[in-house]
């Protein structure tokens, strides 16, 4: 597998951080509406030169939109 690794020059230490904002509102005393976004960013030396020749997207974004109801 580092045989592998080493090929296509994929990284052993990277550095993925990622981030969560979340918000939400009370329309009354029984319905709340709310919305979240996440995010995860990986180290663009994560698929070495994959990355490249296969396009790979180095950020991965979630969005979540709801209600409840109390």
């Amino acid at each position: 597998a580092q045989i592998i690794r080493d090929l296509i020059g994929i990284e052993e230490d990277v550095n993925d951080f990622g981030a969560t904002v979340q918000a939400g509102y009370l329309v009354t005393d029984q319905v709340e509406l709310f919305a979240r976004y996440e995010g995860i960013y990986l180290d663009e030396d994560r698929f070495g030169i994959l990355d490249d020749a296969l396009g790979l997207e180095n950020d991965v974004h979630f969005l979540t939109v709801g209600s409840t109801y109390y």
